[in-house]
């Protein structure tokens, strides 16, 4: 994993291969490096674990490096996070599994009057008209438990330095898309199990 460029490479086909370029309503001309290939170097920092932007462009080929400054890398990465809509208007008609703390009657109403999603949560024990959640979902939740335990371990998703929360925020969802896009490779790519993310993509 220690192969920055073909890390980079790897990921760049996967995301050309479901996406598109497209200037976003900030740009007026072609940037040098183009919005996947941001996105690509991103994702692959995380894969990689470097959380450090200096130690990132230490690394950086000159292939790289010539194409955008650090400065500008990190403003365009966190305008490419705050273009992403709302998740709930991306899905419809389906059911989510949330915790325990998603018993909002409030919530799984607007869930449901707005997209037609049902939000299904376990109830407590010490509840009136206590339930068990049907094995199913309860399967389902143990493997986001797994998925929060590795983002934690190699994604390192607790140690974040970000200075304000637009950073954060880009640095939250580079890590769980990073995660994704190694899946997605992992099943599409290589055609193994989908969970061993601790593991080469070239």
């Amino acid at each position: 994993m220690n192969n920055l460029n073909a890390n980079y490479e790897r990921i760049l086909e996967v995301l050309r291969k479901i996406s598109k370029e497209q200037l976003l309503t900030y740009q007026r001309r072609q940037p040098k490096l183009s919005d996947l290939e941001l996105v690509s170097l991103s994702l692959t920092a995380e894969f990689m674990g470097i959380d450090s932007e200096n130690d990132l462009f230490r690394k950086l080929p000159e292939a790289l490096s010539i194409k955008i400054e650090r400065s500008v890398y990190n403003r365009r990465r966190r305008k490419l996070a705050s273009s992403l809509k709302d998740i709930k208007m991306q899905i419809s008609n389906c059911t989510l599994i949330g915790d325990r703390g998603y018993l909002s009657a409030e919530i799984q109403l607007n869930l449901f009057e707005s997209c037609n999603i049902t939000l299904n949560t376990p109830r407590r024990s010490n509840q009136s008209n206590y339930k068990k959640q049907p094995f199913v979902f309860r399967k389902k939740r143990k493997r986001i438990e797994t998925l929060f335990s590795q983002l934690c371990d190699q994604f390192m998703i607790r140690r974040n330095y970000a200075k304000s929360f637009e950073g954060f925020k880009t640095r939250i969802l580079a890590k769980i898309t990073a995660l994704t896009t190694v899946q997605y490779i992992n099943k599409f790519i290589f055609n193994r199990n989908i969970n061993n993310i601790k593991i080469s993509i070239i």
